[in-house]
């Protein structure tokens, strides 16, 4: 969980000054960025699946880092799902996105903000 990935970075609670047990300070921000991602999946979760149980529409969800991507997908195996991140190749994302405009069955779009 979130304790033990800041527990990982040199972080405790009582720390005055976390940058002081950091040895790369340009390698903590990019790890704090994610976790901030990776903290608000279960409510992101949630909400996209009540969204799609009151809805019959499509959704489109934006993520930034790939393990974000990733627990979004994961969650939602019993929905027909597309992804598109930064691996995807050109051919692919484009039988992908026509996949997600045609296909009535897929209802979500997982893409990544820098694909």
């Amino acid at each position: 969980g979130l304790e033990a990935d800041l527990q990982k970075l040199g972080l405790q609670e009582n720390d005055k000054n976390p940058d002081e047990d950091i040895d790369d300070g340009k390698a903590f921000l990019p790890k704090l960025f994610e976790l901030t991602g990776r903290v608000k999946i279960p409510v992101v979760i949630s909400q996209l699946k009540r969204w799609l149980n009151d809805n019959e529409g499509k959704i489109i969800v934006f993520a930034h880092h790939h393990s974000v991507l990733d627990q979004i997908e994961a969650s939602l195996k019993a929905i027909p799902t597309i992804r598109i991140d930064g691996k995807t190749s050109p051919k692919k994302r484009q039988e992908l996105v026509v996949s997600f405009q045609k296909d009535t069955r897929v209802r979500v779009a997982v893409l990544s903000t820098t694909a």
